[in-house]
């Protein structure tokens, strides 16, 4: 190491900010698992 600085300790707890912070958001499929076949099939109100 480098002269003149001092030891550095290693700390085992984890920041909980920091690990949902590094966490993946899922993928959009790029194709829908279902499709409308005839028009107004699914209406949402």
């Amino acid at each position: 190491m480098v002269k003149g600085l001092p030891d550095l300790k290693i700390v085992e707890d984890k920041c909980v900010d920091c690990l949902s912070g590094k966490q993946h958001r899922d993928n959009i499929p790029k194709k829908a698992s279902w499709r409308a076949s005839t028009k107004l099939e699914l209406v949402h109100t």
